[in-house]
């Protein structure tokens, strides 16, 4: 699982099922390697234990650019 904030089923959360790990760590090496990185996730939105998407597939995930990370820190212009 990826957690996206400190509170386990209050905050939102990816799943990647067991069946499904091996095709992760093809594409990533590790999911642990997307520690402190931007992602985006594409799919359905579940809440019966807390906000989480499960991926089935490695494509649902994408890494955005560094570019896009900085613009999302720079503050906006006044």
């Amino acid at each position: 699982m990826l957690y996206f904030g400190p509170r386990q089923g209050w905050d939102f959360s990816v799943t990647v099922l067991p069946r499904n790990s091996k095709a992760f760590d093809a594409a990533y090496a590790a999911l642990a390697g997307l520690t402190g990185r931007t992602v985006r996730v594409r799919g359905l939105l579940d809440t019966r234990f807390g906000p989480q998407i499960e991926l089935s597939n490695p494509d649902d995930i994408e890494m955005t650019g560094q570019e896009e990370d900085a613009q999302a820190a720079s503050p906006a212009p006044r």
